[in-house]
């Protein structure tokens, strides 16, 4: 019960330092955090996907990459941006390759 009593302190202590930040800091704190959250799940996604589980690694990229997309938005920084939007669509094409390739017979059957 003491330790959640000095948790819950803690955190009002925490929450009164933060009213003191002005906004250029709590931008700068929020994309810190976002930038080593979207850098941690990219990753994980990387070791994930390397072995070989489907379709959690692909599925944790789309996550990280969405998460360095909203970083490079906040920051204007378009490289970033770019980047992302490759990976998110590379992915989503990846998932998404068997189920089309699984109709061609289909089609080539009925146009044949």
């Amino acid at each position: 019960m003491n330790l959640v009593i000095i948790c819950v302190k803690e955190q009002l202590k925490q929450e009164e330092e933060l009213k003191f930040l002005n906004a250029s800091e709590k931008k700068i704190m929020l994309d810190t955090i976002l930038k080593w959250i979207a850098t941690a799940v990219t990753v994980l996604a990387a070791f994930i996907n390397a072995m070989g589980y489907q379709p959690l690694g692909p599925i944790l990229f789309l996550i990280g990459g969405f998460l360095w997309l909203i970083v490079g938005f906040r920051w204007k920084e378009m490289s970033i941006v770019v980047t992302n939007v490759a990976i998110i669509v590379v992915t989503i094409v990846g998932m998404l390759m068997p189920k089309i390739m699984a109709y061609i017979p289909v089609i080539q059957a009925h146009l044949g």
